[in-house]
């Protein structure tokens, strides 16, 4: 799914998203304003917490929603900010590395799970 100019001018695009309960709402799944950025940054391991940012809903909103439109304004909500925020992201890091030079590679060190595979030692027996 690509972004065309019309959804780039309109800030996102509308779509009728389906509740749990089977009633529907319509729903305006935006690109998201730089200033929203570190937000939508501290929720990138929380996807219900993303899917009410990309929506402007309130909390636990997005967990109102059946799984087919929460997947859908998830997976929409990537591709109409993937290029602008990824691009965001890379010049915060490259600004972090020259303050504190080293520090993206112990960010994502102090970030890693214990390993979990079957195979692992540490994984439960």
């Amino acid at each position: 799914m690509q972004t065309n100019t019309l959804t780039t001018l309109l800030g996102g695009e509308t779509y009728t998203a389906t509740r749990i309960d089977g009633t529907t709402e319509p729903v305006f799944i935006r690109q998201l304003p730089v200033k929203i950025y570190p937000v939508f940054l501290e929720a990138i391991d929380d996807e219900p917490r993303m899917v009410d940012i990309l929506c402007d809903k309130p909390a636990g909103w997005s967990e109102t929603m059946s799984p087919e439109s929460f997947d859908f304004i998830a997976t929409r909500g990537d591709a109409l900010n993937q290029d602008f925020f990824y691009r965001w992201a890379q010049r915060r890091l490259a600004r972090q590395e020259k303050l504190v030079p080293g520090i993206t590679d112990r960010m994502l060190t102090a970030s890693r799970l214990p390993n979990t595979s079957p195979n692992s030692p540490s994984s439960p027996a």
